[in-house]
């Protein structure tokens, strides 16, 4: 048997909960997209930070290329080797005691994404394995855009026009 819709709402039930074009209008004018960006990339930088230090243990720069110049000294490069065989032989994973990697830090500033390490040499290895130890990779971008930055960016969209 065929149950018939009803095409009529008294005001009552789920239907009465959607909110009229003006209001959702007058939401949208106050979400402030680039803030909630701000935000979220602030909320989600451990996240970021573990995908780039992750990056930098297997040897890669931003560009997802080695990263160079390759350790000098070959019995460094051998102790390094030894440590960490996964960027390969002689390619810098830029960790040595972890102080590196533990002091990382990343701030939103405007446009601008920073990067550092608290610790004192971090701008010595930055000099000399360029700034594209900093920032991720095309494939960890991808992940932590689709999995990390996007799904939090539409949780707090969904709670700013909806909620």
């Amino acid at each position: 048997m065929k149950r018939k819709r009803k095409t009529s709402y008294s005001g009552s039930g789920p239907i009465s909960s959607i909110m009229s074009p003006t209001k959702m209008k007058e939401r949208l004018q106050r979400l402030d997209l680039h803030q909630e960006l701000v935000e979220s990339m602030e909320e989600t930088s451990e996240e970021f930070i573990r995908l780039n230090t992750e990056q930098m243990y297997a040897g890669k720069d931003s560009a997802g290329r080695e990263m160079s110049p390759q350790y000098a000294s070959q019995g460094y490069a051998d102790e390094k080797h030894g440590m960490n065989p996964t960027p390969g032989y002689g390619t810098p994973d830029l960790k040595y005691s972890g102080a590196f990697y533990q002091g990382y830090e990343l701030e939103v500033q405007g446009d601008k994404v920073k990067e550092d390490s608290r610790v004192q040499y971090a701008g010595k290895l930055t000099a000399k394995y360029g700034e594209q130890i900093w920032g991720l990779d095309p494939e960890n971008l991808s992940i932590y855009r689709q999995e990390t930055l996007v799904p939090l960016m539409r949780y707090k969209v969904e709670i700013k026009l909806f909620r």
